[in-house]
């Protein structure tokens, strides 16, 4: 059987059922034989998928079944992130029975051996004498239709902000009850409410959360880092797989809530999920990531000795372009907090091999990158925006153009290849020809949050370009009209739609490239600050944008703050122009004001 079919670890007999590539050709013969196909969506760290591997799929006659009346379609989830969105049937593994056309007729996740030998025994038999039930004659899918808004308001901010209160679990933190997961979009957007109004409660929901997990099982206290959820409420016992996506958005929010607070503990923590990510992720050859690594019960129940007598969990190797990117991102985060260079640079050097290894001109960003080097699944807009976000934080850093270059470039791609007519934008280019759902396009409205929120900032660093927010303000009204239903899993849209709203602040470092401009530059970098963004313009290499700004082309280092179109006097000292961003008021909001009061009340 091809490496490309992952398996689980112990002894089984997956490997005798006669799996195909998800694709046309798999399609192309179920039409050709009349077969229903059996999908089945999996994942290299999945407990149960390797269970199902073990019993089910180790069935003598669910193989029989299997390979004489069905069309077996395996699909890594992590690879194949289009196709999970569209027939996972609530969790991995799923198990789906798909008509020829793609159709989706009934499944699950993970069944039994009796289980699925009745449900293949009885689908195929129906197939074969009522073709005409399974609906051949409707569209495999329907592109979902809702009405775009007529403007954007501060209103799914304010309601997902009071959302988080009434879904925060006081005893333990996070949000609801048991299974929990870490929710690094709702913890960042309660540090964003608590900042921007100064109500406590907010900053008690972030910190409360943060505490929880890193004080329970979800972390590992032995070799740093987070698994993927916990089973429990109180974040006792967690699922042990984990995740490079949830650690990098973990890293990123400890930061932010170190530089808010000051509290040494949550830079401990990020501190330990970097030694983590170095340690077991990184991979020194292609200067990537790993993408996870699988659960072990046993392993992580030992201490550091005993684990080092035992080989580690596996570690799928396969480099995810979009988890890259957010890696990338906390990483530039990290290094301004903490002032290493070091953290940037492996930023820098992960930026470079995607953009050497998956980056194609006429295709964008791959989504995968395999252990030969070969990419695949081009196209999809949460790889374009992770990864166009990164190189926004790498343009912030290094003030090298080609950062904010590159960060345009895919920009121009999503708006070239995946921009939806009434707004909004698709999550793979359209391609009516494509094999199943896929050939209907969806709008993921928390990736156009995230995409929105990297226009706005892309425009904010290119002075005299006026497209991207716009088509960002439309995307938000393209796919905002079910917001409620979300919860807090809208945190990601309500900081989109504040950033829309916030007038941004650009802080511009000019200065000859000596210390002093360093100092200034990475106390710019340092301070939080929701919708912030920093240039560096050094004099002798970027005087062509030093002069078309209208900045002096000599002289020693300034600093100069705009908000919105309201600039203040230059200073060019660490500590004037960290009390200039701590004493200036968001727009709208007055730091401090009566937490009693919705957002909205909170004026200048």
């Amino acid at each position: 059987m091809p490496a490309k079919f992952h398996f689980s670890p112990r002894p089984n007999r997956a490997h005798e059922i006669k799996w195909r590539e998800w694709g046309n050709k798999a399609f192309a013969e179920a039409m050709a034989d009349r077969k229903l196909i059996l999908l089945s969506i999996s994942g290299v760290w999945c407990h149960w998928c390797h269970v199902m591997d073990e019993k089910t799929y180790s069935d003598s006659e669910v193989i029989r079944l299997l390979n004489e009346k069905y069309i077996p379609v395996r699909v890594d989830t992590d690879q194949r992130p289009d196709v999970n969105v569209r027939y996972n049937m609530g969790g991995w593994p799923t198990t789906a029975i798909l008509t020829p056309e793609g159709r989706l007729v009934t499944g699950g996740t993970y069944m039994s051996p009796e289980q699925l030998k009745s449900l293949l025994e009885r689908a195929a038999e129906l197939f074969r004498r009522e073709p005409q039930s399974f609906k051949v004659d409707e569209p495999v899918a329907k592109e979902p239709k809702t009405a775009p808004l007529d403007e954007l308001t501060l209103e799914p901010y304010e309601e997902t902000a009071q959302r988080l209160l009434t879904d925060f679990d006081p005893v333990y933190g996070g949000f609801g009850d048991a299974p929990k997961f870490p929710m690094v979009e709702a913890i960042e957007l309660a540090l964003n409410v608590y900042f921007t109004t100064g109500n406590e409660k907010f900053l008690h929901v972030a910190l409360t959360s943060l505490d929880g997990m890193a004080g329970g099982g979800m972390y590992d206290a032995v070799e740093g880092g987070f698994f993927r959820y916990s089973t429990t409420r109180d974040w006792l016992i967690p699922h042990f797989e984990k995740m490079l996506e949830d650690n990098a958005g973990l890293l990123g929010v400890l930061l932010q809530a170190f530089q808010i607070t000051g509290q040494e503990r949550y830079l401990d923590v990020a501190r330990d999920v970097l030694r983590y990510l170095e340690n077991s992720l990184y991979q020194e050859e292609t200067e990537c990531w790993s993408g996870t690594q699988d659960a072990d019960e046993e392993y992580y129940r030992l201490d550091m000795p005993e684990r080092k007598k035992m080989r580690p969990p596996y570690i799928d190797r396969h480099i995810y372009v979009d988890w890259n990117g957010m890696t990338a991102k906390s990483l530039f985060l990290a290094g301004w907090v903490t002032g290493e260079r070091y953290w940037g640079r492996l930023a820098l050097k992960t930026l470079d091999s995607l953009w050497r290894h998956a980056y194609r001109e006429d295709r964008g960003m791959a989504h995968v990158v395999d252990q030969d080097g070969i990419a695949g699944l081009f196209g999809r807009l949460d790889d374009q925006v992770e990864v166009g976000r990164a190189c926004l934080a790498a343009y912030q850093s290094t003030g090298e153009a080609k950062w904010l270059d590159r960060s345009r470039i895919l920009a121009d791609f999503v708006i070239a290849k995946l921009a939806a007519p009434e707004g909004g934008f698709y999550d793979i280019v359209p391609d009516p020809g494509a094999p199943g759902a896929l050939a209907v396009p969806l709008k993921d409205p928390q990736v156009n949050a995230r995409a929105a929120r990297w226009l706005a900032g892309l425009e904010a660093l290119m002075p005299g370009e006026e497209r991207y927010t716009g088509l960002a303000r439309k995307a938000m009204q393209a796919v905002l009209a079910g917001y409620r239903r979300y919860g807090t899993l809208a945190s990601g849209m309500a900081l989109a739609v504040f950033e829309l709203l916030t007038p941004v602040t650009v802080v511009t470092v000019v200065g000859p490239g000596d210390q002093a401009t360093a100092d200034l530059h990475g106390a710019a970098l340092r301070v939080y600050r929701p919708v912030k963004t920093v240039r560096l313009l050094v004099r002798g290499r970027d005087d062509e944008e030093i002069m078309r700004a209208g900045y002096s082309p000599k002289g020693k280092v300034q600093a100069f703050v705009c908000v919105g179109k309201r600039c203040l006097p230059p200073v060019d000292g660490v500590k004037e122009l960290l009390a200039l961003l701590e004493r200036e008021p968001y727009p709208g909001y007055a730091h401090g004001t009566d937490p009693g009061r919705p957002l909205s009340e909170h004026k200048d």
